[in-house]
């Protein structure tokens, strides 16, 4: 099998978050009925975490067509446990916690932290269901998270985020308001090495998953719950 074509069937594997993110701002004649509100934070189980090498690559290439699901599988049992060793968070709550003050600035609502009920499957019903306590329900989800190297500098690696947010009615199980971001890195001159993404407790792995969060967190805040 061709690398590029076990690098797509590979990224496919390890996307097991991957679901359709639809565009729904915030209406405004929904407003009123929200202000004042309670909002509880979805709590979701920990996602895979991919940790894309060329080294896994060229080991799934000896597996010939299966090889993109072996390598996918081998990048998603290493990242896992680099998240296990490394005390890595998952950014989605960083980012509900920055939605949900500014929620509070803009429109009153008022946070309640995170729910304590777990939340796998995407229907808004079993949020909805899931959440009764608050009205309003902030479901932050990460649909992919991991690093990987730069095709055209394979010692440099960028590190990949996706996410995405919905604000849902707990009353009517609605969607008030959705939308994803996707931080993808495309300079290779100043990207990390694997050995200083993972050095120091992986704190450059950390830094970057971070920046990956606030700018999502802007383009939510930007496009989404309304500026």
């Amino acid at each position: 099998m061709p690398k590029g074509l076990l690098v797509l069937v590979a990224l496919a594997v390890t996307c097991t978050g991957c679901v359709s993110v639809k565009d729904i701002p915030l209406d405004q004649r929904a407003i009123p009925k929200i202000t004042g509100q309670d909002v509880v934070v979805v709590k979701r189980p920990l996602p895979d975490f991919s940790a894309m090498t060329a080294g896994k690559i060229s080991a799934g290439a000896l597996f010939g067509p299966l090889g993109g699901a072996v390598a996918g599988a081998a990048m998603i049992s290493a990242g896992n446990e680099l998240v296990k060793e490394h005390a890595i968070d998952d950014p989605a709550y960083a980012i509900a916690e920055e939605l949900a003050r500014s929620l509070a600035a803009r429109y009153g609502i008022r946070s309640v932290g995170v729910g304590t009920g777990v939340v796998s499957d995407n229907d808004a019903s079993s949020v909805a269901a899931t959440y009764k306590t608050a009205p309003l329900a902030l479901d932050v989800k990460t649909l992919q998270w991991g690093f990987m190297y730069f095709s055209s500098n394979w010692a440099r690696y960028r590190v990949v985020y996706r996410a995405r947010m919905r604000l849902i009615s707990t009353t009517t199980a609605d969607v008030i308001a959705e939308g994803g971001c996707a931080s993808y890195p495309e300079k290779s001159d100043e990207a990390p090495t694997y050995d200083e993404l993972l050095g120091n407790g992986a704190s450059r792995l950390k830094a970057e998953l971070a920046k990956a969060a606030q700018f999502c967190t802007r383009e939510f805040l930007t496009k989404y719950p309304g500026s």
